[in-house]
């Protein structure tokens, strides 16, 4: 019979210990994990990747850490739901969650995450080794394999904020060693490097920084940045702005097929950007460069 775990850490930040979970046991296959409530960091017993759980719930009113300097706390979970408000509170979350989720998780949520300070981490820091995994961040700030040089991730699909959300609230950092198939903004902030097969764009702020091979990016609104190197082998643009000048001309970047439709804003680029370039419609537009 499954259970419901909730962590006490009433011994020590042992995740292994039985007495740190409330009903005196370590949560074994199919059980459920609950953090609520609760200030005590786990800092020990990291390694439960061969444990298949059901589904992790790490509450934004548990604002102990996970996770040490050098590693992560290892899952393996149907479904983990970070920072939902379902405790007393207050809801201040955690300033570190390193989580790895390996090759057998599925759907990770992120709601809410700690407030990210000025020249710190993403205080929520993901890794995971599954193609078919989707990470969804309706609000606050994550970053996906940045925690070491070298670390690698691969997802189906990464999810950014959703409609209509504030343009602050979430904020999600892919670092060079991510992989994907589909990456979403729907509003927030998406800072892109790695290799991403396609990118689709409804709102928010997109940074496009040395990513390779992209097959398709799809803008319908907000801004997008192509800095650094990168290969598009289509861009199309129905709606927003798009700048491709705020790094030095000599960098390489290339994009196939270029189209742009009526309600786009603004285009920037660089001169040989596009081979390719196919103008939809009749376009009014309020600033325009191609330089």
């Amino acid at each position: 019979m499954a259970d419901t775990h909730t962590w006490t850490g009433a011994i020590s930040g042992d995740w292994s210990e039985a007495n740190n979970w409330d009903i005196g046991a370590v949560p074994e296959a199919t059980d459920s994990v609950v953090l609520i409530d609760n200030a005590v960091s786990i800092t020990e017993g990291l390694d439960q990747s061969a444990i298949a759980l059901v589904n992790v719930h790490i509450d934004a009113s548990y604002t102990g850490t996970i996770g040490t300097t050098g590693s992560y706390l290892q899952l393996d979970a149907d479904i983990t739901y970070i920072g939902r408000q379902d405790g007393v509170g207050p809801f201040t979350g955690s300033s570190q969650l390193k989580l790895d989720f390996g090759a057998n998780s599925g759907a990770i949520y992120v709601f809410s995450t700690a407030t990210r300070a000025s020249g710190n981490p993403p205080p929520v820091i993901i890794k995971a080794a599954n193609n078919g995994a989707t990470l969804s961040v309706y609000a606050g700030s994550v970053g996906v394999a940045t925690n070491y040089p070298g670390d690698t991730t691969t997802l189906q699909t990464v999810n950014v904020g959703q409609y209509g959300g504030a343009a602050s609230a979430a904020e999600v950092i892919l670092a060079s060693g991510t992989t994907t198939t589909s990456v979403v903004l729907y509003s927030g902030t998406a800072y892109a490097k790695g290799t991403h097969t396609g990118i689709t764009m409804n709102d928010g702020v997109l940074t496009l920084d040395s990513v390779a091979n992209l097959t398709t990016v799809a803008i319908y609104g907000g801004t997008a940045y192509l800095d650094g190197w990168q290969t598009i082998t289509t861009l199309t643009m129905y709606g927003g702005s798009i700048d491709t000048s705020r790094r030095h001309p000599a960098t390489a970047r290339q994009i196939t097929n270029t189209q742009i439709y009526k309600g786009v804003t603004s285009f920037k680029a660089y001169s040989a950007m596009a081979n390719d370039l196919d103008i939809k419609e009749a376009l009014t537009l309020t600033a325009v460069k191609m330089d």
